[in-house]
């Protein structure tokens, strides 16, 4: 060959680092902007596997600093004397639960909340009895507030921080009775809901929260049923009653 090969390099390699002309930055100079946000309630397909519930949080309305409170009373007395002593049912299971004292009260049309004393819990009842619903189509219901605990889950409010009402399904609804579904129908803290409550919400739909006398006046020809009572057992009850 024309040329012989070279046999060292034509540059005696370097032993010193090559020194940078700008020294590294010990951190970036603008902070990396940040995108994530929390999943938004209205973002989730639903809450509690029904979208019947659909942006329900039983966390914000389980407060024991919160609940029970006259406020509430009021609202649970108007509903012995407007529903409970017109409903058959309703009052055979739950009468025994009003304050007859205040359901005259609401008659006289006195709504100031503070003369309310607290004692009548009607709508808590109702869902007691629809969560043990063999034992109000067996004639065996007895209510107790001993299962109508709060769970006390985070976020904690005081009486002034609390919501007082939120939007369920697209339905607004008054933070009472929230309190009054979730103290009773839900559990595992809060983060289930019992499959008698939820077969309520999916038979009577948007505004099923406030139909409690629905579920009263359709207890013998409804949900005492065979038909009824096997769907909620085999889980097929939504699919087959559903208001959707």
């Amino acid at each position: 060959p024309s040329l012989a090969p070279t046999a060292e390099p034509t540059a005696s390699p370097t032993n010193e680092a090559t020194v940078p002309s700008v020294p590294p930055s010990p951190s970036p100079s603008t902070e990396p902007t940040n995108t994530f946000e929390p999943t938004k309630y209205y973002e989730l397909e639903s809450e509690y596997d029904d979208d019947n519930l659909y942006r329900l949080v039983c966390a914000d309305f389980d407060d024991d600093n919160v609940y029970p409170s006259y406020f509430c009373n009021y609202g649970d007395s108007k509903t012995c004397e407007e529903k409970v002593t017109t409903s058959e049912n309703y009052n055979a299971y739950c009468g025994s639960t009003c304050n007859k004292r205040e359901e005259r009260r609401v008659e006289n049309g006195v709504t100031k909340t503070s003369d309310y004393s607290n004692s009548s819990w009607a709508v808590v009842c109702g869902w007691e009895a629809i969560k043990h619903m063999n034992e109000t189509c067996a004639g065996t219901f007895e209510p107790t507030l001993k299962e109508a605990t709060s769970a006390d889950m985070y976020p904690n409010y005081t009486f002034s921080t609390a919501p007082k009402d939120a939007e369920v399904d697209s339905e607004k609804y008054d933070a009472c009775n929230l309190h009054a579904f979730c103290s009773v129908c839900s559990y595992d803290s809060g983060t289930k809901i019992h499959k008698n409550c939820k077969a309520h919400v999916d038979k009577y739909g948007t505004g099923a929260l406030y139909e409690v006398t629905s579920f009263f006046n359709s207890l013998d020809d409804f949900w005492c049923t065979d038909d009824v009572q096997g769907a909620i057992e085999e889980g097929t009850f939504e699919k087959t009653y559903g208001s959707s």
